[in-house]
């Protein structure tokens, strides 16, 4: 960090003492005469920087304020990236594309096993494994000795076992959940569970497999050790859709409430163990049963309602047992942290910890959550929350009017209908803010966050909320915020075993690069490959490019002549003499394919180029073909004549095809000396033959006539004649592709061709 790089890397455990070792270096670079500047991809991170006296603001806001000239770095200048793991390719491009131009110096610090970017890529993790990166493995944050070594592990990728070091020493529990009343709500509870069960249980039979390779035992579904467990919630499943079905107008109103999907619901009605219902598909019983409604399914339940209050009472607990300690609770879904946030108030409210008059405002939330705002498809919904006097606000969007950022932590100080004063840490110092909540709507109730906007805090106690969607780097974040200790909590109805808690918890779900199915020599073995094909393809377009430019140049010459009414002059078509001399050329293979002029190896006399006369190619043409003579044929009468003679007779009354005729450009007057010929050996000519007759296959080969040579002209004649057909859609039809060819784009001073004129063909006299 210290050496003349201008990019370094550090890679620290959560709670390693990344955000310490910034603040001594921020003593050094700044001793140095450098100015220290932070970053980070969320509000939350750069609070921490905060509180190490770098001054910081988010990567986004950032990059747009050095697009829009805001500028204040130089050489003499050092960028701080803390959380670099959560930044996209994007971003973290951006932000090198910055370091080069400005020649300042950029220091990212993360952990690739905490939390991923929210779009595509992982920068952080590739560009570490390519340029190195230095380590903090010490962890500091956990003062107890076990903790330490739990959280070490979280590093290290050894999620359960880190786990069961909090399990062993009581800090997981496990509630007992029980059944809804309602039987909707047991319906869709007993649904998801059972796809749960199910899904776990295909893919231990598929880890099973390959065991089985290698000589372990086969697994099926009906051996698997939950299969009973599975069967006892397909029941109650198949219970409650009987029920459901032989009283639908009653449990309609609820289906529709609780999100119940009505054709899913009646596929199960027809597969149902006792033949509920016959003779109908899935699609006309819902109909019939009038639940096909069109709206969005969620199938409304909570797995993990017991839970919840087991949770929230011990968070309660705590805040009346160290009222001056931060303490944070945590869950992985939107939904979650809502009804946490609901409990979490009604508890305060009851203590009196919070005011009883309250205010009801109408919020803004991502309806489809951060990765919908990152890959700009952002979608809002209009909620309502209550507040009161004490209670905890958090931010959900920057405003640099107010100061506060997403993430920001506060506490409200008084309310009315129109305005909210609440106060919050900044650096170290107390702020104030006072807004109006029908123009600044980003904010909501703060007792309970999402797992994702903790990353990056610390806390004196945690307590997390595990869910069956939860996998190994939530697993990691949300148990490593703590100094001073952490507590985990999981429902019976997603960890339906104690083990599946491990082991669910435990998954990775990282985000893959494509270099990462690639060793480092096969990677560059496919980037060798690549750069040799784009050669010759480039070399190929080139060469097609200057056809292009050749033709544009004459058709345009073509349009000139046209509409200044002038004769066209020649165009010669010159053939370099070394070429000719040594070579085969593309005029000598033309002449040879087109025309029958043969040409030996040998080395051609300087200035010759072969003609042949129109009299020898008329009289060769003489030789070969006799003039046709076409007699009037008799009737035939198929009665008086054999099946093969009949055959042979109607044969030899289908007139031969007539040859091609070639388009040869020639003046006016032997063009109407040609007409008039044509027209008297027309008229001389009488061919009768039946119009449904065809000729049979075999006889049509052995009849078809060879082609008719081209006429005999000289080679520069010749080269006109076809150059004048040239067309430039052609050409960009072959270079473009047919599907690619759009036209429309074109201008009388440019040809454009391909969907966004990436061809262009510009009409120069």
């Amino acid at each position: 960090m210290a050496s003349s790089n201008q990019l370094s890397f550090i890679e620290g455990y959560a709670g390693a003492g990344k955000t310490t070792v910034m603040r001594g270096m921020k003593e050094i670079w700044e001793a140095s005469g450098f100015k220290v500047y932070g970053l980070a991809p969320t509000g939350r991170a750069t609070d921490n920087l905060a509180d190490c006296g770098i001054r910081s603001q988010t990567v986004d806001r950032f990059l747009r304020s050095y697009e829009h000239g805001q500028n204040q770095l130089s050489s003499k200048s050092v960028l701080v990236l803390d959380e670099a793991g959560m930044v996209s390719s994007k971003n973290f491009t951006a932000l090198i594309g910055v370091t080069k131009e400005l020649g300042v110096k950029l220091v990212a610090c993360g952990d690739r096993g905490q939390l991923s970017p929210v779009e595509a890529g992982a920068p952080f993790r590739l560009s570490i494994n390519e340029i190195g990166k230095a380590d903090l493995t010490t962890v500091l944050r956990q003062k107890v000795p076990w903790q330490s070594q739990a959280t070490s592990l979280f590093g290290e990728g050894k999620t359960e076992d880190a786990l069961r070091l909090y399990g062993d020493h009581g800090r997981i529990k496990f509630v007992e959940e029980s059944l809804p009343l309602n039987v909707v709500e047991q319906y869709n509870l007993s649904r998801r569970i059972t796809g749960n069960i199910a899904h776990e249980m295909n893919q231990d039979i598929e880890r099973a497999k390959d065991n089985k390779v290698l000589g372990g035992e086969e697994l099926t579904f009906k051996k698997h050790h939950d299969y009973a467990l599975f069967i006892d919630w397909k029941n109650t499943r198949d219970a409650c859709t009987k029920e459901i079905f032989l009283n639908i107008r009653t449990y309609q109103p609820v289906m529709k409430e609780m999100g119940v999907d009505g054709v899913d619901f009646c596929n199960k009605v027809i597969n149902h163990p006792h033949k509920i219902t016959q003779d109908y598909d899935k699609y006309r019983l819902a109909k019939a049963l009038g639940i096909d409604w069109r709206i969005d399914v969620t199938h409304t339940c909570d797995p993990r309602l017991e839970t919840k209050k087991e949770l929230m009472s011990d968070w309660f607990k705590s805040t009346q047992d160290h009222p001056d300690a931060k303490q944070a609770m945590m869950a992985y879904s939107n939904k979650d942290v809502l009804h946490l946030n609901m409990m979490a108030r009604q508890l305060k409210k009851e203590s009196g910890e919070i005011g009883k008059e309250e205010f009801t405002y109408i919020i803004e939330r991502n309806a489809n959550g951060a990765l919908g705002e990152e890959l700009g498809n952002r979608k809002t919904l209009l909620e309502e929350r209550t507040f009161s006097k004490g209670d905890q606000i958090v931010f959900t969007e920057n405003n640099t009017g107010l100061g506060v950022r997403n993430g920001t932590l506060g506490q409200i100080t008084s309310l009315d209908k129109s305005k909210i004063t609440a106060t919050f840490k900044e650096e170290g110092l107390e702020k104030e803010v006072s807004f109006a909540p029908n123009l600044y709507k980003r904010f909501d109730n703060g007792w309970a966050l999402t797992i994702h906007k903790n990353q990056g805090a610390t806390v004196d106690l945690s307590f997390t909320l595990a869910s069956f969607e939860q996998f190994r780097n939530l697993s990691y974040v949300s148990m490593t915020r703590h100094e001073k200790d952490a507590k985990l909590y999981g429902s019976d109805f997603d960890f339906y075993r104690e083990e599946k808690i491990y082991d669910r918890l435990g998954r990775h779900q990282d985000k893959l690069s494509s270099l990462d199915y690639l060793s480092p020599e096969d990677s560059e073995k496919l980037l060798r490959s690549e750069r040799e094909q784009l050669n010759k393809t480039f070399e190929a377009v080139g060469r097609k490019l200057d056809a292009v430019g050749y033709v544009g140049g004459r058709a345009w010459g073509q349009v000139c002549d046209k509409f200044l009414g002038r004769t066209p002059e020649s165009n010669l078509i010159r053939v370099d003499y070394e070429a000719l001399h040594y070579h085969k050329t593309e005029a000598t293979r033309a002449d040879e394919v087109l025309r029958g002029v043969k040409y030996d190896d040998s080395i051609l006399p300087r200035d010759v180029i072969p003609k042949v006369t129109a009299e020898a190619s008329d009289a060769k043409e003489t030789q070969k073909k006799p003039d046709p003579k076409v007699e009037e044929a008799a009737p035939v009468t198929p009665s008086k004549v054999a099946p093969k003679e009949a055959h042979q007779a109607q044969a030899k009354q289908v007139p031969p095809t007539p040859p091609v005729e070639t388009v040869v450009h020639t003046a006016p007057e032997v063009k109407e000396k040609q007409e008039t010929a044509g027209l008297q050996k027309e008229q001389t000519i009488v061919i009768e033959a039946p119009r449904k007759q065809q000729r049979p296959r075999k006889q049509q080969k052995q009849q078809r006539p060879r082609k008719q040579k081209l006429p005999t002209q000289d080679f520069q004649k010749f080269v006109r004649d076809v150059e004048s057909s040239i067309r430039i859609e052609d050409l960009a039809k072959d270079i473009l592709g047919a599907q690619n060819l759009n036209t429309s784009l074109s201008n009388s001073s440019q040809l454009r061709f391909g969907r966004n004129g990436s061809l262009s063909v510009e009409l120069k006299g």
